[in-house]
């Protein structure tokens, strides 16, 4: 959203198409496994619900483990619950992931007020996002650390957003 006129203006963006890089050694563990089945990383690759299960998956073939076939809504759930350490696993990853590629947005974007994570994963994860390391990665980034410290980040968490925006563009005489 672009604050700076008179209300508030959606900036239309792919950001889910903008390329990922491992950070740190567990991630470098995992990239030859991804690549092995996807030539190129990208966010929505691995920032989405099928992308939580292909995390699932890596994390599993990189640590010689046995997966189970689970959905992502099972991943997640395992995975807030602590009840399955490879579904810990996978979220941890998907937070840093989620973090690195966040903080990518908002600099390629400038739009360091505020930023808002939505979609079917993150609001149903939110306490375990608050104590992962989402908030390590998308403040590192050197020189700009301070301005990603001072971008406010929100999780909506109304199961309809884009009904409520639709909602309130005729109030503010946008034609639909």
């Amino acid at each position: 959203l672009d604050m700076r006129t008179d209300g508030a203006v959606a900036v239309a963006c792919e950001p889910g198409q903008m390329d990922l890089a491992p950070l740190g050694a567990a991630q470098m563990a995992l990239w030859p496994v991804l690549q092995r089945h996807h030539p190129r990383i990208y966010a929505e690759l691995l920032l989405s619900g099928a992308g939580l299960r292909r995390l699932y998956l890596a994390l599993g073939e990189a640590e010689g483990k046995v997966t189970e076939d689970l959905d992502p809504a099972a991943i997640s759930a395992r995975g807030v619950a602590g009840s399955d350490p490879l579904c810990v696993a996978t979220l941890e990853q998907f937070c840093a992931f989620l973090g690195a590629a966040s903080a990518n947005f908002v600099l390629a974007n400038g739009t360091y007020d505020a930023l808002y994570l939505a979609g079917g994963i993150v609001p149903r994860m939110v306490p375990f996002l608050q104590h992962s390391a989402f908030l390590a990665c998308f403040h590192d980034r050197g020189p700009l650390q301070s301005a990603l410290q001072r971008t406010s980040v929100a999780v909506i968490t109304h199961p309809y957003p884009g009904l409520v925006g639709a909602g309130r563009a005729p109030l503010a005489g946008a034609v639909c």
